[in-house]
């Protein structure tokens, strides 16, 4: 049982935050829901967090075999059964994960993997790491990979060492994340916009009930008139050989089942695992927080900066079963070494605001 009680979700303190968590995430994890006790620390762990797991060019099999390495040498049995699934559908079989307790006696890693693990098992344990362990990674990895693996290392010690220090556990039981009354309001048609009237003081609630008024206007009609699914471009290719693939998306624009627009202004390319069987490619509504400005602090507390920016963005990744409301743009299956298109399947489009 965790040593400390979970935030509520649900507090208005937290709302952008937990917004973000759920776009990037899909959910609000135990972990995620502690760290709300610090909104600060939230942002600032959510933004190093979604770069080493979405923005990172290191393979998504390599960073799942660090961070089930970490749980088994820290002891993190969360951590552990949070990433078990995903470093299965990043390619990883059951049985590496099993021989991962005693990697160095065991044949089922390749010369990749063993420096990877040894490189790890060297930075959990120690500080101070041998230049041999450091050189057998050379040449396996490009200089940005060599960084982006040395971080995602002391990342996932860090999220181990959070996790155990509080007794985080999926059991515990927490604060559930309620549907928001504008999202509910939302779904029932009856919206909320703020009244004007003259010697009325406007405050941050009003232009926040403003903005989602018109935010939940363009949802419902989003849904309503065009439904979910392509509206346009977002086409997918795949390039390079086998074992070394990767996918391309192309600018274009989306809808999600909830009604919010997912834009792509520029090629965006993805890294695919060396095996599989079979992946949908995805598309999910994000917001990013940006530009900061300095706030002055209550009397006696300092100066504090805040973003004074929401920038509407997405996350494109492959997995191997559809996560709602993402909207899926292709199938990709696995043969002769291979990933390729299935043009069998039908991706789902939006419908078309153009009268016929």
């Amino acid at each position: 049982m965790a040593r400390l009680s979970y935030a509520d979700p649900n507090s208005a303190e937290v709302r952008g935050i937990v917004e973000r968590i759920v776009a990037e995430r899909g959910s609000v994890l135990h972990l995620y829901q502690m760290l709300l006790h610090s909104p600060p620390i939230t942002e600032g762990w959510l933004a190093l967090l979604t770069a080493v797991r979405q923005k990172s060019n290191l393979a998504g099999a390599v960073r799942e075999l660090v961070i089930m390495r970490i749980a088994h040498v820290n002891g993190a049995p969360y951590e552990a059964e949070q990433h078990a699934p995903i470093a299965l559908r990043e390619g990883l079989s059951r049985t590496q994960l099993d021989a991962l307790a005693d990697w160095t006696e065991s044949g089922e890693f390749s010369a990749a993997q063993r420096a990877v693990l040894a490189l790890t098992d060297g930075m959990t344990r120690a500080v101070h790491i041998d230049d041999s362990v450091f050189d057998a990674a050379r040449p396996h990895f490009s200089a940005r990979e060599l960084v982006e693996l040395v971080v995602t290392i002391a990342a996932y010690n860090m999220v181990s060492r959070v996790l155990e220090a509080l007794q985080i556990a999926t059991s515990d039981r927490r604060n559930e994340l309620r549907a928001r009354t504008e999202t509910a309001l939302d779904q029932l048609g009856g919206l909320t916009r703020v009244n004007y009237f003259a010697g009325g003081v406007l405050g941050v609630d009003d232009f926040v009930t403003e903005q989602h008024y018109l935010r939940a206007r363009l949802r419902r009609r989003n849904r309503y008139l065009l439904g979910s699914g392509v509206v346009g471009g977002l086409k997918v290719a795949l390039s390079g050989g086998a074992g070394n693939q990767t996918l391309t998306i192309e600018p274009g624009l989306a809808i999600d089942a909830r009604g919010e627009e997912i834009e792509i202004g520029s090629d965006v390319a993805l890294p695919l695992p060396a095996t599989g069987k079979q992946l949908l490619v995805q598309l999910n509504y994000a917001e990013r927080l940006s530009r900061p400005v300095t706030v002055p602090g209550q009397p006696g507390e300092p100066a504090e900066n805040q973003p004074s920016r929401v920038e509407e963005t997405f996350r494109a990744y492959v997995a191997a079963a559809a996560k709602p409301p993402a909207v899926v743009l292709a199938r990709l299956t696995f043969a002769r070494s291979r990933w390729g298109v299935d043009r069998k399947f039908k991706v789902p489009r939006a419908r078309s605001p153009v009268a016929k």
